[in-house]
């Protein structure tokens, strides 16, 4: 380098020029260059020599100018919107026509979309239904479809609202702005150092373990920095903070959270709740996303556990706004994690292997909860999915991980504080790669569901089979992981039946007893003592397609060998609803809830007029001694009737009509479950 720069230097003292090495090279030296010589191109060349100056020549290679800044950045603009135009060509290539719509009624009521991703097809595709009732959209196939074909549900759903819309005191969208009837300190509103500490432990046993967004040990020095004066603390530690203390009060019984708060449970959360729209809005969220403040977001959103009020018992601030206002947020959570990077591996952006597996829990437990409030709102979130190719968190205890290691350790395979978690995150992958299957053209064969289904077991059966059911996390575990596998396999399998056999029904009595047995999973949790700390989650993930789908079964197959079990699970759900203990009016704005329970009446105006209808059968039959040409058909046994109720004039009244229900099972379901 110092010869390049010192073309002229002159040889050392006693240096012999004439015994000097020489080699031939292909670029004329600096010297001959500047002074437009002829160069022999040796090393010395014969003219430095001559001189008696020290020969160099340039580096190997063309020095390359520094493309211009604007020209480079207009270069890859113009490259980005090509590559955008191939892309919208090639998808408009191979999607069908849209079809036209057929009717010209109001937009308030159900229409069909003039644009559907899955039209006819020669492969016998069914077409994806949307609805749009009264300003409210859907486009899960089993709702709208339902919503489209039922008249009465239509109607339930479509009822004008004489009042204006209640202000709900728990309204999530706070945190979009800050609190106008808010003037004080936001320290002011953190509860005492005692009660501080109490929601603190609360929430590491009750919430923690399904909300692992954190390394424990790490957030609880920044938990007892506030508790020891929250006046000095940042706002995105306080938002954090604020979050964790609201959802942990939100599982408390109202004896125990007045008991610790020294109010009645609604006045405090509204207090904490306060607390944590404050602190968002003094971090200025939009603006400045960072994965403390999304780590806040994600236990805000996610705790849909009741409180008990004057007003009954209301839901957690995932069900006090239910379905749309949290789907709305959870879709915001999704792209502000976005903004900040994390929809890409910590490994591919240098970051160190403790903060990248801090954001993979972020990540996955956000984008796997934006699923999960699409099924409670009616809305698939399927074709909305970010690519992503971040990896899932690794299953180990938070006492494995330290801010200054250099490598990750190795995943344990019995159950550890993340575990849980990772049970919903696997779950959620696996679903995504089903639905990603499904919605290919053509769709593949069974096989491929099978392998997705078989390789998710795969890896989480392990740590599942070494968890102990007697203890309570543990039991809790074993038993998310058995209901969110046995719903995946009912769902997806349904799925694969309708492509494979579009025209042949499948109300099977296996079908149906295999819902019944995992909808009777949940209501046998209820009255597990072990898992009382963890009835929130129930609360919070409640069911819709199961009783949908057993509901509209005995609909189209009043009578059958597992119809009086359905029944029975059927009337235990709505015990408990009635009861006020899984409050599933409150989510989703309380429309799959309402379709449920047209359903249900229906149902049972069905079941009641084949009863009828077999008394006076029988007694006709007994009296007139009638043979095979009655409509009712006796089995040998007597154990089971067959009623044709779309082709019995007398009970085909009762529908409006019903659908075939393998149409059902064409377009992606939202799967997250309890997870």
């Amino acid at each position: 380098m110092s010869e390049s720069l010192s073309a002229e230097t002159p040889l050392s003292p006693g240096a012999d020029p004439s015994t000097a090495p020489r080699k031939k090279l292909e670029r004329s030296c600096l010297a001959c260059h500047r002074r437009k010589v002829r160069c022999s191109k040796e090393l010395p060349c014969s003219t430095c020599v001559k001189n008696h100056v020290a020969c160099s020549y340039p580096p190997a290679g063309r020095k390359r100018r520094a493309p211009n800044p604007k020209t480079r950045i207009t270069d890859i603009a113009t490259r980005v919107s090509q590559l955008e135009r191939t892309l919208v060509s090639s998808s408009r290539a191979s999607e069908p026509p849209p079809r036209a719509t057929t009717s010209s009624r109001d937009t308030s009521r159900v229409a069909e979309a003039p644009y559907t991703p899955y039209s006819q097809t020669q492969d016998g595709y069914e077409v994806n239904k949307e609805a749009l009732v009264e300003n409210q959209y859907y486009n899960e196939d089993l709702l709208s479809r339902v919503i489209e074909q039922e008249r009465d549900i239509h109607s339930a759903l479509a009822t004008p609202r004489n009042n204006p819309p209640k202000l709900r005191p728990f309204n999530p969208m706070g945190i979009l702005s800050n609190p106008l009837n808010f003037t004080g300190e936001l320290a002011a509103l953190h509860p005492p150092k005692q009660a501080a500490m109490q929601l603190w432990r609360v929430f590491v046993q009750n919430v923690g373990p399904a909300v692992h967004v954190f390394h424990t040990p790490t957030t609880e020095i920044n938990v007892y920095s506030v508790i020891h004066d929250a006046t000095k603390a940042h706002p995105d530690t306080l938002a954090l903070v604020f979050s964790i203390y609201f959802t942990a009060a939100i599982t408390l019984e109202p004896e125990e959270a007045e008991k610790l708060l020294g109010r009645d449970k609604e006045s405090g959360l509204m207090m904490l709740k306060t607390g944590v729209e404050q602190a968002f809005a003094e971090a200025d969220f939009l603006s400045h996303t960072s994965t403390t403040l999304l780590q806040a977001l994600a236990i805000y959103l996610v705790l849909r556990t009741a409180c008990t009020t004057t007003d009954n018992l209301q839901m957690g601030i995932r069900s006090h706004n239910p379905g749309r206002g949290v789907w709305i947020l959870t879709g915001l959570a999704v792209r502000a994690a976005e903004s900040a990077g994390l929809h890409r591996d910590g490994k591919k952006l240098k970051l160190t292997p403790f903060e990248s597996e801090i954001r993979r829990r972020i990540w996955w437990h956000i984008v796997g909860r934006d699923g999960r409030s699409s099924e409670d709102y009616g809305i698939s979130s399927s074709n909305n999915i970010p690519l992503s190719t971040v990896e899932l968190p690794l299953n180990v205890n938070d006492g494995a991980l330290y801010p200054e290691m250099t490598k990750l350790p190795t995943p344990s395979l019995g159950w550890t504080e993340m575990t849980l978690s990772l049970v919903g995150m696997e779950m959620f992958r696996a679903w995504t790669q089903l639905q990603t299957a499904i919605t290919s053209s053509p769709p593949p064969d069974r096989a491929v569901r099978d392998k997705i289904i078989s390789d998710w077991k795969i890896r989480v059966e392990p740590h599942i089979q070494r968890c102990n059911p007697i203890v309570p996390i543990q039991r809790m575990t074993i038993f998310v992981f058995r209901f969110t596998f046995t719903k995946f396999d009912i769902v997806s399998r349904q799925q694969w039946a309708c492509i494979e056999h579009p025209k042949q029904p499948d109300f099977t009595s296996e079908a149906l007893e295999q819902a019944c047995e995992t909808l009777q999973m949940v209501i046998d949790a209820w009255d597990d003592e072990l898992l009382f700390d963890y009835r929130w989650l129930y609360r919070s993930f409640t069911q819709y397609h199961l009783p949908l789908y057993i509901l509209w079964h005995l609909c189209l197959r009043p009578q059958g060998p597992c119809v009086a079990r359905a029944w029975e699970v059927i009337d235990a759900l709505f015990r408990l609803q009635e009861a006020g203990t899984l409050q599933l009016s409150a989510s989703a704005n309380g429309s799959k809830w309402a379709v449920i329970k047209v359903l249900r009446e229906k149902a049972s105006l069905i079941r009641e007029a084949v009863h009828n209808r077999d008394k006076t059968i029988h007694a006709a039959t007994s009296a007139m001694q009638l043979h095979e040409e009655a409509v009712v058909e006796q089995t040998t046994d007597g154990a089971e009737i067959n009623v044709d109720i779309a082709n019995d004039p007398e009970l085909s009244q009762f529908l409006d009509p019903l659908p075939d229900w393998n149409t059902f099972w064409l377009e992606e379901f939202n799967l997250s479950s309890l997870a």
